[in-house]
């Protein structure tokens, strides 16, 4: 029995190691009426975490507020929900500036200010709001890039400074969500 155990305990860790989880690409892949949520797990893995029907009457506007709507209700119902504050057409496409409000005024009070503190807290916030919105897997027309304001102004240079993950200043581009994925130490889907 004792020379039992060993093995039976390296075939109990082969298994977890090489078992598909919800990450296998068949389960990612988004079709054309739905919405990804995903989520970076504590081994810094991009998951699965919810799909989100749309229709294809939906404007790219309308689909984002269903999806901010989503992520806010999900993660983040002890808050004000997410806003789409406005929606920009530039040379690269359809621009997008969410916001993440709340009625706390200071900053490094606030929730959100605790939701990216942390490596790994920092990321996976920044996964569920800015990677979901971008949905860098839709195969659809989807927003160019998108800007994070909090309580409705751009986040601030001291305020980036003071974030774990600052990646939150500035234009977030869909075409770069994988590069970011690999960047931030995640496995990427």
């Amino acid at each position: 029995m004792k020379k039992l155990f060993p093995v039976v305990l390296l075939f109990i860790i082969a298994c977890s190691i090489f078992s598909p989880s919800n990450t296998a690409a068949g389960d990612t892949s988004p079709k054309a009426d739905e919405l990804i949520l995903y989520r970076l797990d504590d081994n810094y893995r991009l998951c699965l975490e919810g799909k989100l029907p749309v229709s294809p009457a939906q404007t790219i506007p309308q689909k984002m507020k269903a999806l901010l709507a989503a992520i806010s209700r999900r993660y983040y119902s002890d808050r004000d929900p997410i806003e789409l504050l406005t929606t920009n057409q530039t040379k690269d496409g359809l621009v997008v500036t969410i916001n993440l409000k709340e009625s706390e005024q200071d900053f490094s009070k606030s929730r959100w200010y605790q939701d990216f503190q942390g490596s790994l807290g920092s990321r996976q916030t920044y996964f569920r709001v800015v990677y979901t919105a971008l949905q860098p897997d839709y195969p659809n027309p989807w927003v160019a890039g998108m800007k994070v304001f909090w309580n409705g102004k751009p986040f601030s240079r001291e305020a980036k400074d003071d974030l774990d993950f600052g990646r939150l200043t500035g234009l977030s581009y869909r075409r770069d969500m994988k590069k970011i994925c690999s960047g931030a130490g995640a496995e990427c889907l």
